[in-house]
């Protein structure tokens, strides 16, 4: 894991971001085409049991190196 950023808004405008690389995470785990959509991230915090979750239908890329939605 390199980097994750929640940023919360009260105007609906709420932000997660995760990046990430190396050697630990799983060989192909986007796939020669990218993601199967939807794809469903879930972020849950286990201190205070905190979960955000968001499901990305229509992705602005999804390739074999990186996933990049919106909501």
């Amino acid at each position: 894991m390199q980097k994750v950023s929640l940023k919360a808004s009260d105007d609906n405008k709420t932000k997660a971001l995760l990046k990430a690389r190396g050697t630990e995470l799983p060989d192909g785990i986007l796939g020669a085409m990218g993601l199967e959509t939807p794809v469903t991230a879930q972020l849950v915090n286990h201190s205070s049991g905190i979960c955000w979750q968001g499901s990305y239908t229509t992705p602005k890329k999804n390739t074999d190196e990186q996933f990049k939605a919106k909501q």
